[in-house]
């Protein structure tokens, strides 16, 4: 299983199922379970003592930045404030393709702007993988489609909105609904995970 940091109530009861499996079937089942931010003392605890094989991998320092959203905030202030690198690519991880779609309509102007999300084919997945002209900015508008599984060269800076849309179980209604809601703590340190910067 990979991604076994997204904490959901299917996933922890299909955890629960393939612990039981694990230790009826000893001899002829192997369980592999896989993340970047995985709680190692949880999960060995859990499937009692199973072994731990760390992957060693480039990291990179990551600075975090919060900053609250101000109702009358405006781009150019900020633009004047930041001595900025020109060249270095940006991965803007968004909750909705709607969202994404008015960024791209306000600021593809100035940057080579690329979509990332579910519903594009893989040609066109694939394209955030090109490298930009020489002088030229690439900004990612990506859903949390680039939060697992996905590494992208040259990224120097993301902006996460905190932000991911689920499905869940409304028990008021008796329905499924797809909802906004914030990510969680490891969905937001998988997020600064998955970008490689130059």
């Amino acid at each position: 299983m990979d991604e076994i940091h997204e904490r959901n109530l299917s996933g922890d009861f299909l955890l629960g199922l393939l612990r039981e499996l694990v230790q009826r079937r000893q001899n002829d089942l192997k369980l592999i379970l896989m993340s970047a931010t995985i709680n190692f003392e949880l999960f060995t605890s859990y499937f009692e003592g199973a072994p731990i094989i760390k992957v060693a991998g480039r990291l990179f320092p990551v600075e975090l930045q919060y900053r609250p959203i101000k109702e009358h905030d405006t781009y150019d202030s900020d633009k004047k404030k930041a001595k900025i690198d020109p060249e270095p690519y940006l991965n803007v991880k968004i909750s909705t393709v709607a969202e994404a779609l008015k960024v791209y309509a306000e600021t593809s102007k100035k940057w080579i702007i690329l979509m990332l999300h579910s519903t594009l084919s893989m040609e066109e997945q694939d394209k955030v993988f090109d490298m930009a002209p020489v002088g030229i900015r690439k900004c990612i508008l990506s859903t949390n489609i680039a939060e697992t599984s996905v590494t992208i060269d040259q990224i120097r800076f993301v902006i996460d909105s905190g932000k991911v849309n689920l499905v869940k179980f409304d028990s008021k209604t008796g329905m499924h609904s797809l909802r906004e809601y914030w990510t969680s703590q490891a969905s937001a340190d998988q997020r600064k995970g998955t970008d490689y910067p130059i």
